[in-house]
């Protein structure tokens, strides 16, 4: 998918999964579009331990922790030196088999940041993936 996604012009891609294992293939791949110029973001997981999979696999990704309304790591978020951004991890509205419902985890953390992302390209449309991962990192992403 994340190669089809990078052959297919994709800017910016959202992995809001975990694996129990590395998969070097899928490792390869994110670090492939970031080179490619694409921007990842992966989230951190739901196990309140370290970063998994890809995250800790894919250092030059945006791995993504959940926090609370207060800017608190959730108890259940995934952390750990390969967290670079965190975003708020519930009540995220998002479509559900046709119906909005509220989101919770790092999942939605992943998809606020990719947003976030994808927004800041639309002003800025030559920042890098390294660029977007460090202004993720800080809370700086621009708006226009």
């Amino acid at each position: 998918g994340v190669q089809w996604a990078v052959a297919h012009g994709a800017q910016v891609i959202n992995l809001s999964m975990t694996t129990p294992a590395e998969n070097a293939d899928l490792s390869d791949a994110i670090e492939a579009a970031v080179h490619a110029g694409v921007t990842v973001v992966v989230a951190a997981g739901n196990a309140g331990e370290p970063v998994g999979y890809p995250g800790a696999s894919a250092p030059d990704a945006i791995t993504v922790g959940s926090v609370d309304t207060s800017g608190n790591r959730y108890s259940w978020s995934n952390y750990g030196p390969w967290v670079s951004a965190v975003a708020p991890g519930v009540l995220q509205a998002t479509t559900s088999y046709g119906k909005l419902v509220n989101a919770v985890g790092t999942s939605a953390s992943a998809g606020y940041v990719s947003g976030q992302v994808a927004r800041a390209l639309q002003c800025r449309p030559a920042l890098t993936p390294a660029q977007a991962r460090s202004l993720a990192s800080a809370g700086t992403l621009p708006t226009c």
